[in-house]
């Protein structure tokens, strides 16, 4: 609430706010804010993230699964999606890890697929390129290759 007094004026003249000092004393009331906020939502038509979160979330893995997109691209893609529906955005934190989650179930679960269609003797020969020697830059099966 460190703002210039011309600044409160001057939005306060904007909005018609008959005394601008009462902006200060905003906050001291902390439902106040919750208050406003779902005033503003039931007028614009905004609905709250709980009850899309679901839905968000199912939308995340489909696009977590099919895209290969990275967590940034993922979270600005959720976003979009938030406010194209009209959901209220929830904390950034919240949506970091909300996109995290999501996408690292989505990674987990292709490995598990990825992994099941590998025989054993392909994942004995896969272990083999991992085993290096120590001073060496490559395992035998690689400098073999080269």
């Amino acid at each position: 609430m460190e703002v210039p007094t011309a600044a409160v004026d001057y939005v306060a003249e904007q909005v018609g706010a008959a005394d601008p000092s009462k902006v200060k004393e905003y906050l001291r009331r902390r439902p106040t804010r919750f208050e406003h906020q779902r005033e503003i939502a039931a007028a614009y038509g905004y609905i709250d993230f709980a009850a899309a979160e679901r839905e968000l979330v199912r939308w995340i893995d489909d696009r977590a699964w099919t895209s290969g997109d990275g967590p940034m691209a993922l979270f600005n893609a959720a976003v979009g999606w938030l406010r194209e529906r009209k959901v209220l955005l929830p904390a950034v934190s919240t949506l970091t890890r909300l996109v995290a989650q999501v996408r690292s179930q989505a990674t987990d679960r292709l490995y598990e697929r990825l992994s099941a269609l590998v025989s054993a003797e392909q994942a004995g020969l896969l272990e083999e390129l991992l085993d290096v020697p120590d001073g060496h830059r490559y395992g035998p099966r690689v400098a073999a290759g080269r």
